[in-house]
This record gives structure tokens, C-alpha cells and sequence, in this order.
């Protein structure tokens, strides 16, 4: 039972990848290319567990990878992911890799925050075969959960990456609040995030916060399941994957509309679909 189930998991992971790779067109604001001219890292702040925002990033990724330019990629994940991811994206897709790489706990434990989502395999898949095609591509880490103040140990992460790479165009993918580049959430008005340790050291991060016009995520209130959002407010609904000023409340630099959500699922939770094909 067992073997037959990873089969069919690792079936449904190949289509998610599939459609991800294929939803990545490339096609993005041209605002981008200026921006990355002034900054060396860009931050885009998700909403965890949806299939559209990974999709998205992954649209900028392959827009801005060039043979000729070196791109990293970030990931709210701790470091023992690194190895892992890495050699996943390296060896040109064995399922042996990919098996390693889903058995972690991170993927496949109880608790899941939409981190580790069939969207966000599928982006770390993009990342793949960019880097197949001859892509200079590659991906570093940035979690710390065991810090007193995990944002600002996060944010000497991302720093240190900068520090040690100052040629390359970093992009990372986060939450919306993490990205943030002004302190402060509802709950603590005076709460420092990642994205704002990162600002005072560096004025010219550029950090994206991905909107919603509704829909539904896979997410943890505190419970973790598909949840139904609400249209957000202050979001024009008219105005879809086009690169705007942010508002003073969102915190960020730009703000981009992705229009409707859909859930991603956890890699690891199967859903009634899998549970009916064990069944036959």
C-alpha cells in the first residue's frame, strides 16, 4: 500500500510541476528590468499556500535568468533544505532525489504552513530545468526558528548571501509579512521584520507584496487547512500582474495582483481524489 501511494503522489507531484512549468511564461512588468538595475535583491511576499503566487514568482525567475547574469533564489526554509534542494535541481530530476527530498520532515511532517506546498516543488522544479537549459542559477536559504528573534536572524542570512555574492541579482520568496520593509504588523506596532533589518542596511531592496482578489489557500488560522479569503481591501481588481506603488499600510515598495487564489496542497496531504484511486 505504501508503494502503490508513493507512486501515485509522485504521478500528482509530476502534473503540479508540469502545470507550474507551464504557467511560467516569462512574461512579467518590464518595471522589473529597470528595478534590478538599482538593487541587488528583490523580495516577494506570498501568502503561503496558493497555487498562483508560487506560479508568479516563478514567471519573474525565468524573465530575469540569463546565461549571462548569476541569479540566487531564496526559500523560507532552514538550512539542512539546502543540501537537498541543491542536489535536487543538479541532477536532473531522478526520483530517488526527489523521494529524499519530500521524505524530510519539512514535507512531509504533520504540521504544514503551505511551505511546503505542490506549488512551491513545482517552483523549485522551474528553478530545475532553468538551470538544465544553461541557466547561471542557484538557490540559498533563509529560516531560522530556533533564534530569540527568528526576523532578525533571518535577515542576517539573506545579508550575509549578498555579501558574499555582491555581483548577483537575488530574488527570495517569503511571507507577506516577513517581506515587509517597514516595521510594525496590526499586533505590534513596533515589530521589526526581516524586510526591515534588510532596509536599513540596504535602502535600494526592492520588495513586492502579491496580492488577491478572493478565492482560497491552504493555510494555518491556526488550524491548517484550505481556508475562503476575502476580496482584499485597497486591491484593484481591474489591475492584474501589473507592478504598482504599494500604499503606506502595506508596507512594501510595489504591489502586483494576482487575481483569484487556489490552495496548494501540502506534498504530502492526499487528497480525496488520491484517497479514491487507493480505493479502486
Amino acid at each position: 500500500m505504501i508503494k502503490i501511494y508513493l507512486v501515485i503522489l509522485l504521478g500528482a507531484l509530476s502534473l503540479s510541476v508540469a502545470c507550474a512549468t507551464e504557467s511560467a511564461s516569462c512574461q512579467v512588468d518590464p518595471l522589473y528590468s529597470q528595478l534590478t538595475n538599482e538593487s541587488k535583491l528583490l523580495m516577494f511576499g506570498e501568502l503561503h499556500g496558493t497555487n498562483e503566487m508560487p506560479a508568479y514568482f516563478a514567471a519573474v525567475v525565468c524573465s530575469l535568468a540569463t546565461k549571462n547574469r548569476p541569479l540566487k533564489v531564496g526559500f523560507e526554509y532552514l538550512p539542512d533544505q539546502l543540501p537537498l534542494i541543491r542536489k535536487y535541481i543538479s541532477t536532473g530530476h531522478t526520483d530517488i532525489d526527489r523521494q529524499n527530498l519530500v521524505s524530510h520532515p519539512f514535507w512531509s511532517g504533520s504540521y504544514q504552513d503551505g511551505r511546503a506546498s505542490k506549488a512551491m516543488l513545482g517552483l523549485i522544479d522551474e528553478i530545475r530545468l532553468l538551470k538544465k537549459s544553461g541557466k547561471d542559477i542557484e538557490v540559498f536559504v533563509f529560516d531560522n526558528q530556533s533564534a530569540e528573534n527568528r526576523d532578525q536572524a533571518m535577515a542576517e542570512m539573506v545579508m550575509k548571501e549578498l555579501e558574499e555574492d555582491p555581483n548577483v541579482l537575488h530574488l527570495l520568496i517569503t511571507g507577506n509579512v516577513h517581506s515587509q520593509i517597514k516595521k510594525g504588523v496590526p499586533w505590534n506596532q513596533s515589530l521589526e521584520t526581516m524586510g526591515s533589518y534588510i532596509y536599513k542596511s540596504d535602502s535600494t531592496v526592492v520588495s513586492v507584496i502579491l496580492t488577491h482578489t478572493g478565492g482560497d489557500a491552504w493555510m494555518c488560522t491556526p488550524n491548517c487547512s484550505q481556508t475562503t479569503l476575502k476580496v482584499e481591501q485597497g486591491v484593484d481588481q481591474a489591475t492584474l500582474y501589473e507592478l504598482n506603488p504599494a500604499s503606506d499600510s502595506q508596507k512594501h515598495s510595489y504591489q502586483l495582483n494576482v487575481g483569484v487564489l487556489t490552495s496548494s496542497y501540502p506534498v504530502g496531504q492526499r487528497q480525496r481524489s488520491e484517497f479514491s484511486k487507493l480505493q479502486e
